[in-house]
């Protein structure tokens, strides 16, 4: 790229706000989630947009998503099945651990679901902003202590990169 990469667009990383805002007004317009199997305060819906399997669970309080979580199947690491995660909460319900609740939460709902599709392990991935202090902390507590620093391939932006393997 590099002569031409100034001449393209500047693009922002990949926000998971905005799958928490779109999937908010599908709920208000009677869209309707299944209650997880263990968790079964977790709202969870499995689909597959441009041909990649996604797992979205959310928490949802009076009809008002509270915290997101969301995994994309992408590809697999030497074989073994990964997925991205992505995960938000609004503003105004921050600083509660509603963010590291449903990770935790989903993680065990995605062991479940994927040991009942006769799969021992997969890596869970994320990629958070050099400047998302929080996102940062989530991804070391959830996934990885470590991380190499990346470039977005999307945003071109820098980035941190955390992967672990989890066996079933």
């Amino acid at each position: 790229m590099g002569l031409f990469s100034k001449m393209l667009p500047k693009k922002d990383m990949v926000n998971p706000m905005d799958g928490l805002l779109e999937l908010q007004k599908a709920m208000d317009n009677g869209f309707k989630l299944t209650s997880c199997t263990i968790y079964t305060e977790l709202l969870v819906i499995v689909d597959n947009p441009e041909n990649k399997l996604r797992f979205t669970y959310v928490n949802v309080i009076d009809k008002k998503i509270i915290a997101y979580c969301v995994y994309v199947v992408t590809d697999p690491i030497d074989s073994v099945l990964c997925l991205n995660i992505g995960y938000a909460v609004p503003n105004k319900c921050q600083s509660q651990g509603l963010g590291a609740e449903i990770i935790q939460k989903s993680i065990g709902e995605l062991k479940h679901t994927i040991k009942g599709q006769g799969i021992n392990e997969f890596y869970i991935e994320a990629l958070t902003g050099i400047d998302n202090i929080v996102s940062q902390k989530l991804a070391k507590k959830y996934v990885s202590t470590k991380f190499d620093k990346v470039t977005d391939s999307y945003s071109r932006q820098p980035a941190y990169h955390y992967k672990c393997l989890f066996k079933l």
